[in-house]
């Protein structure tokens, strides 16, 4: 099975932060602090590229 690298993961996370700092800015609320997980995108391990070769060969069956 699948599983997610660390940098699908930190992106996963960021785009749940983001939606709800959007919530906030739209509320008129203060934005807070800079998430401290966000500076892990400069270390984050990507997605092994023999997993991305796999995925395009199933792929093709769609």
């Amino acid at each position: 099975m699948y599983e997610l690298s660390e940098m699908a993961l930190l992106m996963e996370q960021m785009y749940v932060d983001n939606q709800r700092l959007k919530e906030r800015i739209e509320k008129g609320e203060t934005v807070g602090e800079f998430p401290s997980h966000f500076a892990k995108i400069h270390e984050a391990i990507m997605t092994d590229p023999s997993e991305n070769d796999a995925l395009k060969k199933m792929l093709k069956f769609f």
